[in-house]
């Protein structure tokens, strides 16, 4: 094939244009080029591949917590499992209250044995309602202790007594809110508990003296 005179000195050229360093790889798509190192060899370098997944979390660092539910649908799985449970047990605390009166004198007598069972439907209920928030509780992400759970129910418990004495034995106003703390002050220990964080602190001064202490998270 004859070339035109033109052509061969044109062909030349291109030659050493695409020979020379950095002018072939104009015609490379930008999306394939990547910064060189430093101090490395300039060029070509693997892009990067994509991902679908996020890249797995470093050695040493906690995954992140999952979002916990509202308050408002913990208190109320609290207040739901509560009764259930407290019925339950309540129910149990009655029959054993009914079993510890003591016999009629006569056939005829009626029984006014009423103090027995309902001392034992509310002990029994009572510690139904705590551990019923606590399970609940725990269920939908609370971090309350059993204990404290348990101490706040012991709490309602020795001051719904206290109030009963003070009246003599008879449901009033009073007595009758007293005898309701169980339940409430149950719900509140363990959001309390839930939301406090005590850990024993030990501290140095300057002068050297150690200092015992609590610190809390609130």
């Amino acid at each position: 094939m004859n070339l035109h005179p033109l052509s061969r000195p044109m062909l030349c050229l291109l030659s050493l244009l695409l020979l020379t360093p950095g002018m072939g790889l104009a015609a490379t798509p930008r999306s394939t080029l990547l910064p060189s190192t430093v101090g490395g060899p300039r060029g070509l370098e693997t892009p990067h591949a994509l991902r679908l997944l996020e890249e797995p979390q470093a050695a040493g660092v906690a995954p992140a917590r999952p979002p916990r539910p509202h308050a408002v649908f913990r208190v109320a799985a609290e207040l739901g499992v509560g009764t259930l449970a407290g019925v339950g047990l309540g129910l149990v605390g009655a029959r054993i209250g009914t079993s510890r009166c003591p016999p009629p004198t006569s056939m005829d007598a009626p029984d006014h044995c009423t103090l027995y069972p309902l001392t034992g439907l509310w002990l029994g209920s009572s510690l139904g309602f705590a551990l019923g928030v606590w399970g609940g509780g725990t269920l939908l992400g609370g971090e309350g202790h059993l204990l404290h759970t348990l101490g706040g129910m012991a709490l309602g418990l020795a001051l719904g007594a206290g109030a009963f004495a003070l009246t003599d034995g008879t449901i009033t106003a009073f007595s009758g809110a007293a005898l309701l703390l169980p339940y409430a002050l149950s719900v509140v220990a363990f959001e309390v508990s839930s939301s406090v964080r005590l850990q024993p602190l030990v501290s140095i001064t300057p002068k050297g003296d150690t200092v015992l202490g609590l610190a809390g998270r609130f």
